[in-house]
Parts: C-alpha cells; structure tokens; sequence
C-alpha cells in the first residue's frame, strides 16, 4: 500500500511541478526538462505491471522505495524553483509580509494554511488554478472562534467549524459541527477507514 500511495503522491508533485512552470514559464523560467523527464521515467518504471500492485520480489520494493524518495526530492526541488520564480512577478506591493500561496487543483480551495511562523489561518481562499496573495502579519478577522487549534500530540484539531480528534491509528475517532452544534459520526463509528 506504501507504493501505491508513495506513487500517487508523486504523480501529484509532478503535476504540480508543471502546473507551476507553465505558468513562471510565461515570464521567462525555463523548466530543467531533463531532470523533470528523468523523475517522469522513474515514476513510470515503479508502475511496471509486477511492482506497483505488489507481486515482485522484496529487494524490487527496497529499491522502489528510495526511487520514490528521490522523485520526491526532485520534484520538491523543481517545484520550489517554480514557485520562486512565479511568486516574483506577483505584485505583493500592498503587504507588509506578503505569503503568496498557489492552488494547483480545479476547485476553490479553504483549507487552513500552517504559516512560517507556527501560526495557523483558516480564513484563507485560494482561486481554482490560482493563487492569492495574504498578509502574515495582518490577523483575519475575529469571527467567533477564528483560527485554528491543534494539540500538542495532533492528534486534536478545533476550529470555528469543527471539532476533530483522531485515534491512535489516524482515524477521525470524533467530529463535532461546532456550525449545526452535532455530533456527525454515530457513537463509536471511524471516519476514513479505508
């Protein structure tokens, strides 16, 4: 299961390392087309009919597994120096702190945004195929109960939305709709058990 998720992930990175080169690409960034083919072989070599469904020999996934950490790496590395030089040409101007956050996805993405500084924003939207630009010295807004909590161990996030606790395996153990004030899982049920 570890390479067929490793392999998902990676795919992923990949899209994203284009996604974000097509566009600093149209102001002036030229992609490493070499390393980008390279970790594109890679990935599909570990799709070979006996490795990704896990019929091979152990010593195949051994070498699979430090495949994927390098297509990792690479595609992190790409992907950094993509970003960089896209998020140049974004006028940030008007920000005294400026963080620009890209959104690779085909929908409107709201998801809370760990910033450098250890601080959480939940108030964060970012266009579809997009980005925006936030402040990460301006606060958002006071709306009730605003940002987002985690426990030390967490494995206990809270916002103005939800309450969630996660059991020791991962799963969501408790999801509380602080919005509708109910609980959403049934007594003793796991959401996202697979």
């Amino acid at each position: 299961a570890w390479l067929k998720r490793s392999n998902r992930k990676n795919e992923v990175r990949l899209h994203d390392v284009e996604w974000l080169a097509s566009l600093a690409g149209l102001t002036g960034f030229e992609l490493d087309r070499g390393k980008m083919d390279a970790l594109w072989e890679d990935l599909m070599l570990d799709q070979f009919h006996d490795i990704l469904p896990g019929s091979s020999v152990n010593e195949t996934y051994e070498e699979a597994r430090l495949t994927q950490a390098r297509i990792a790496a690479g595609a992190d590395a790409l992907a950094a120096k993509a970003a960089d030089a896209l998020a140049r040409q974004i006028d940030t101007s008007g920000f005294k702190k400026p963080v620009v956050l890209f959104n690779t996805l085909s929908w409107e993405r709201r998801d809370a945004v760990q910033l450098s500084d250890g601080t959480w924003r939940d108030d964060v939207v970012i266009p579809a195929a997009g980005w925006t630009v936030i402040d990460a010295r301006k606060k958002p807004a006071r709306r009730g109960r605003s940002e987002l909590a985690v426990s030390r161990d967490g494995r206990r996030l809270s916002n103005r939305f939800y309450d969630l606790r996660l059991d020791a395996k991962g799963r969501i153990a408790r999801l509380y709709d602080r919005v509708n004030k109910r609980e959403v899982l049934p007594e003793g049920a796991c959401a996202n058990e697979w």
